[in-house]
């Protein structure tokens, strides 16, 4: 069974031989049965038991609880919506179904069949084009698993009442997690105090590192903006070192990128209830060009400044917004409160003028107009240094940034401020530091 130390099998390994357990050659798969040359005597096959993973879980319900993330419960590995390898494969024995899964050609075939009969003509165009040898060997493994059968018109479908490869998607980062020496970790996780829906796909702890991995086994085109925004909710909630969400699909997924970055800005949930200090550079997206394994190792190892994969990088922090927000509510409150009481005192005919003891008065020349601090459209320039508040908090982790990194980019929406903040902002608090 290899081990996360071996490198990870590619598609366009040769085929090596397979001594299944059928007496005829692998173009039973075609249809077409004939004799072969030796012929296999078929073993005695046992079913591979499951593994019984609760001492696991308990030792990474612990190890969250004392990172002050309690959980609830976990989804078993057992569960009946996953692929399960029944039988021992002579070339990789318990482990072949977790090697194959891990190849795009393997995936891009499981979900296919999922979606009605194909022929092997259909098979072999659409799915393994130029990798006959490969077909041949992942049908013949789905039937000797009893994942896939042919009917009497050389159709093939699946055999277990299962429609889709996400939850064996979750099964396969969670078991790859597994296999690395001294990590914890479980799938359909629920947390204490989380909103119902709140299960998280996969949670590990890797080292110090706390990674929670969303995994989306569909098309990117299938995720939609509510998906997207719970993703980003249950990031902010659970604060982890890492947030990854990893489609299986090889499609482009700059779209979904850019939709994740407008649904983090507009938002007013992200940085209320206790998330003020979450950090944005743990979310990570990424998609699967060939091998599950390969990108997770990636991640794992991505440098401090590579924001390649971190699309939230830069962002202005949505949490000014939402105080904006609550602090609107607090005035409207307030001058509706006003309103009523100005009613009241003009029905009983007082009025009360107001006093200017506590006014101060702005020395201004006779027949001059005084500077006006609104600029409209236009950026505020470092000259309008006097006029520009309200973003002391950013300029604040701008000049953090500007000190421990060489080049620091300020991303963010046409309109939103991203001139203003650096000439009125940073470049005065800059000149203000340096004397």
């Amino acid at each position: 069974m290899p081990t996360h130390h071996d490198p990870p099998v590619s598609d366009e390994e040769p085929v090596p031989e397979l001594g299944v357990s059928t007496p005829t050659s692998v173009d039973l798969v075609q249809g077409t049965e004939h004799q072969s040359e030796e012929v296999i005597t078929p073993p005695i096959v046992q079913r591979i038991s499951e593994n019984d993973d609760s001492e696991h879980v308990f030792r990474f319900k612990a190890e969250m609880a004392r990172r002050r993330k309690p959980v609830k419960k976990v989804k078993p590995l057992s569960d009946s919506s996953v692929h399960k390898q029944r039988f021992p494969n002579q070339e990789y024995g318990n482990g072949a179904f977790f090697e194959y899964f891990g190849r795009k050609t393997f995936r891009k075939l499981l979900s296919a069949i999922y979606t009605g009969k194909w022929s092997y003509e259909e098979l072999e165009k659409k799915i393994c084009s130029n990798k006959k040898g490969h077909l041949d060997k992942y049908l013949n493994f789905m039937r000797e698993q009893e994942i896939a059968r042919s009917d009497e018109d050389g159709n093939w479908e699946p055999v277990q009442d299962i429609n889709n490869i996400g939850p064996t998607f979750e099964w396969y980062v969670t078991e790859w997690f597994r296999r690395r020496e001294g990590v914890l970790a479980c799938c359909g996780v629920q947390m204490e105090g989380f909103p119902q829906g709140g299960d998280l796909d996969v949670v590990a702890i890797v080292d110090s590192a706390v990674v929670m991995v969303e995994c989306k086994g569909g098309a990117p085109r299938n995720v939609d903006d509510g998906q997207l925004d719970r993703f980003l909710q249950r990031a902010a909630r659970l604060q982890p070192d890492i947030a990854l969400l990893l489609f299986a699909s090889d499609d482009k997924i700059d779209e979904k990128v850019k939709k994740l970055q407008d649904i983090y800005q507009r938002s007013t949930i992200y940085g209320l209830e206790g998330t003020e200090d979450w950090k944005l550079d743990c979310v990570y997206v990424a998609n699967v060009e060939d091998s599950i394994a390969q990108v997770l190792e990636t991640i794992l190892k991505t440098p401090a400044g590579n924001y390649d994969s971190r699309p939230l990088h830069g962002l202005l922090p949505p949490r000014s917004l939402a105080a904006n927000a609550h602090l609107a509510q607090r005035l409207g409150q307030t001058i509706v409160a006003g309103m009523e009481g100005l009613v009241q005192e003009v029905r009983a005919g007082h009025q009360q003028q107001a006093s200017r003891n506590d006014v101060q008065e702005l020395p201004i020349a006779p027949g001059v107009n005084p500077p006006c601090p609104y600029r409209g459209l236009s950026a505020f320039q470092e000259s309008d240094a006097t006029y520009f508040f309200g973003r002391e908090s950013y300029v604040g982790r701008l000049v953090d940034a500007i000190q421990k990194e060489r080049l620091v980019t300020v991303i963010g929406p046409s309109g939103s401020g991203k001139s203003s903040v650096v000439f009125a902002g940073l470049i005065p608090r800059l000149r203000e530091e340096s004397g």
